[in-house]
């Protein structure tokens, strides 16, 4: 068994190391022998996460075709996916959406990648997410939505997106707070963005309200 622990230990340190490197021609000759591609480190970081911080597509695709799992996440509970979108990783992000990778993972927190997308301001890639039928009003470990996180970092474009999208600026959030109610906290805090992301929430409340 502990000579069974060291193999697999150097199997990885050659691996990453190959990885880090970007030497390609190296990690596919190793990658004929099959090795196992889901050793992780200490924080459980697989080496598809690594290929994903070098943000090299041709390995990540390489190591996809040998097998890596794409659903495979750190101690922290970020996918591959969610790496993609919250360094903004606009080719990788579209790599995995083509893979099927599952659009509503969450991690520890309970944060999909449209609610990084959404608190990060990434507006092309949480369209694509949007495109995959995104789950819009997921809430997380705190009952935030997307819209939620949006709104607390000021994103005024992001928060006009969910809403055509169908997102609920009704939902409260466990600390008791709506959307408008975390935008007005940024407006405090003069967040940039916040009052913008006022207007527009209150706009919005008219307007269904005439629906009604």
């Amino acid at each position: 068994l502990i000579l069974n622990f060291y193999l697999v230990h150097a199997n990885y340190i050659s691996l990453n190391e190959t990885i880090v490197a970007e030497d390609i021609k190296q990690l596919q000759e190793i990658l004929l022998t099959k090795p196992n591609l889901e050793t992780k480190n200490e924080y459980q970081e697989s080496l598809l996460l690594t290929a994903i911080r070098m943000n090299n597509k041709t390995i990540v695709e390489l190591l996809i075709k040998h097998g890596a799992n794409i659903e495979t996440k750190s101690s922290a509970g970020y996918s591959p996916l969610h790496w993609s979108v919250r360094k903004q990783m606009t080719e990788l992000v579209q790599l995995f959406l083509d893979h099927n990778a599952k659009i509503n993972t969450q991690n520890k927190w309970g944060d999909t990648p449209l609610h990084t997308a959404a608190a990060m301001g990434h507006e092309k890639i949480l369209n694509m997410i949007i495109k995959k039928e995104a789950a819009i009003n997921t809430t997380n470990n705190n009952g935030s939505t997307a819209l939620h996180c949006a709104a607390n970092w000021g994103q005024t474009e992001i928060v006009q997106i969910l809403l055509k999208q169908g997102a609920n600026p009704t939902v409260i959030n466990n600390k008791k707070n709506t959307p408008l109610d975390l935008a007005t906290f940024a407006q405090r805090d003069a967040v940039s963005g916040a009052d913008k992301v006022i207007e527009i929430l209150k706009q919005y409340e008219k307007l269904t309200s005439k629906n009604y």
